[in-house]
């Protein structure tokens, strides 16, 4: 719960859905509630306040990641059996060994349920389903300087990933970075849930988020001969990220073919060096991923927990053919097809934890933007309610889920269903404008010059 208040985007998205509340009741469009809404949060008390909130959460989840490993402990525990026996996905190093001194649970900022599940991690440790590119990748790193060194690599990629994604949200709302409003959007972004969850977690997903959204400003600004690169790596990187690839086909067919090219020799390289036998072990952790967390309350995926509730796997796989068939057909821009490719990619993850979610990054902004230039302070409120749905810590969900377990499960993969259909039979409007209002055009002054301050 102290996670939850110290969270500068949980805020801003709860002040949001009252502003929309409170337009809808005086009449107001989006974009007015908006405005008002930001000239409260650029107050300089307020907005110093929400800058040192985000640099605190991710300041102490980089200091916990560091001593405590969190989903990067697969990659160290692949690089050391791949060392001893060749296998990426093998048994012969104890998940005690990788996970570091459990000692860190007793630090002062933590929750009790953080401590306990940093103490007993080797106990209910895993599989998570990383590609084998990836492990692979981080062979070297562990071999060179442990566990350690992967996670201030990790780290690197990720604190360079919100910088590209506040750059890009920055961009595509004419924003400057000293303005007020611009501060706003880099503080919500650096202390969004996912974002703090994959600096803890130090997953490699993170950096495939940035990798996603500067493929998307790249093909949005007509430089999409530039995106083949990062598509590719941000695919290899987690499974979720495969929409950015459909996403690319559809907008720009030329670059998918070399991002394909360069995806499908990664692989074979993979294949060359960790052997044929990695591609069956690949999809076996994917299967018992999603089985063993099924019934995670902090889990939002939807493919495990449907199988778990007795859906016959031809008809589940029809279903998301259904839904590729309607992404693509809704897709006709380049933010229609990255949104509803993007949330596709992620409703066909085995297993959802926090940090996935930080893929949502394109859909909420396309969905905003959507709003903001022609919708009511009543959707706006319902938008940014349903994003808070996102930006929760985990011990949210899992106290909900002590209320009501099954109900917890439906409402969270309802929430990411009811984000595709959003994007994809809303109204089709493309973010290539701007998603700024302009009445609050003097927000975007520099910070020592506004007149408001």
């Amino acid at each position: 719960m102290r996670t939850t208040l110290l969270n500068p985007t949980v805020w801003l998205l709860v002040a949001t859905c009252v502003a929309g509340v409170v337009g809808a009741v005086r009449g107001r469009t989006a974009s007015a509630s908006v405005d008002s809404l930001l000239r409260v949060v650029c107050a300089r008390p307020i907005l110093v306040l929400l800058i040192g909130l985000a640099l605190f959460g991710l300041g102490s989840r980089a200091v916990l990641g560091f001593l405590s490993p969190g989903a990067y402990a697969e990659e160290v525990i692949a690089a050391r059996t791949f060392v001893e026996q060749r296998d990426l996905y093998g048994s012969g190093v104890a998940p005690s060994q990788a996970l570091g001194d459990p000692s860190v649970a007793n630090l002062p900022w933590l929750s009790s349920c953080q401590g306990n599940a940093i103490a007993n991690r080797a106990k209910f440790y895993t599989d998570h389903a990383h590609p084998p590119m990836l492990l692979l990748a981080g062979v070297p790193v562990v071999y060179l300087g442990g566990a350690k060194l992967l996670y201030l690599s990790m780290l690197a990629a990720s604190l360079g990933a919100i910088a590209v994604m506040s750059a890009v949200l920055l961009e595509r709302a004419g924003l400057g970075w000293r303005s007020p409003a611009g501060l706003v959007v880099i503080a919500a972004v650096a202390g969004w849930q996912p974002v703090l969850a994959g600096i803890r977690q130090g997953d490699a997903v993170l950096p495939a988020a940035g990798l996603v959204a500067l493929t998307w400003y790249l093909v949005g600004h007509r430089k999409s001969e530039r995106a083949a690169l990062p598509s590719a790596i941000a695919a290899c990187l987690a499974i979720p990220s495969v929409g950015v690839l459909p996403a690319l086909w559809r907008t720009a067919p030329r670059v998918a073919v070399v991002a394909t090219g360069i995806l499908l020799a990664i692989v074979g390289a993979t294949i060359a060096l960790a052997g044929a036998a990695v591609v069956p072990a690949f999809l076996q952790t994917v299967a018992e991923t999603a089985r063993t967390y099924a019934g995670a309350p902090a889990n939002y995926a939807i493919v495990g927990r449907a199988l778990e509730a007795g859906a016959v796997m031809p008809v589940l796989a029809l279903v998301f053919l259904l839904v590729l068939v309607c992404s693509w057909w809704r897709g006709t821009t380049v933010d229609a097809a990255f949104a509803t490719f993007g949330v596709a990619g992620l409703m066909l993850a085995p297993v959802l934890w926090s940090q996935h979610l930080a893929l949502l990054l394109v859909p909420f902004t396309m969905l905003f933007a959507r709003t903001l230039r022609h919708g009511s302070s009543l959707g706006l409120a319902s938008l940014a309610a349903l994003a808070l749905v996102f930006s929760l810590p985990d011990t949210i969900a899992i106290r909900l889920a002590q209320v009501s377990s099954s109900l917890t499960l439906i409402a969270l993969s309802s929430a990411l269903v009811l984000v595709w259909a959003w994007t994809a039979f809303g109204d089709d409007t493309d973010l290539q404008s701007t998603i700024v209002n302009p009445s609050i055009a003097s927000l975007q002054s520099p910070i020592v010059n506004s007149p408001i301050l």
